[in-house]
């Protein structure tokens, strides 16, 4: 599959977890009494295992197994943990929407690079490796 391919996809997966993400936070803020901050852990969650399930057949078209769960997870975390040190930099100089922005869309490409080369690099489906 072309690269360009491969991030038309790797969005589309994020935007159906950020999705998910989105509707199980408010359904449990509203609905359930659930505080904010856990519901979006929750949310975070199984944001990530539809996102894990879409990149995995869809984006990288990769085999399944637990280590390539462990590694998506492995990356996703960092990437998070990337975004916040960012915005919390780059709030320092810019103003917050922008600096958002930029976090976000550099965590992304970090996400995409560490599934693309490490988190499903041995999976491919009909290959060897």
């Amino acid at each position: 599959m072309k690269l360009y391919q491969q991030i038309q996809r790797f969005i589309m997966s994020g935007l159906a977890a950020s999705g998910v993400h989105y509707v199980i936070y408010l359904a449990l803020v509203k609905w359930s009494g659930v505080p904010p901050g856990a519901a979006t852990i929750v949310g975070f969650i199984l944001g990530s295992l539809v996102s894990y399930h879409f990149n995995r057949k869809y984006t990288f078209e990769a085999s399944s197994s637990m280590v390539s769960f462990f590694r998506f997870f492995a990356v996703t975390l960092a990437g998070g943990g990337l975004n916040l040190v960012l915005v919390l930099l780059l709030d320092l100089f810019l103003h917050f929407a922008i600096a958002g922005f930029i976090a976000i869309a550099l965590a992304a490409a970090f996400n995409f690079l560490g599934h693309r080369f490490w988190t499903f690099a041995a999976g491919k489906r009909g290959t060897n490796s």
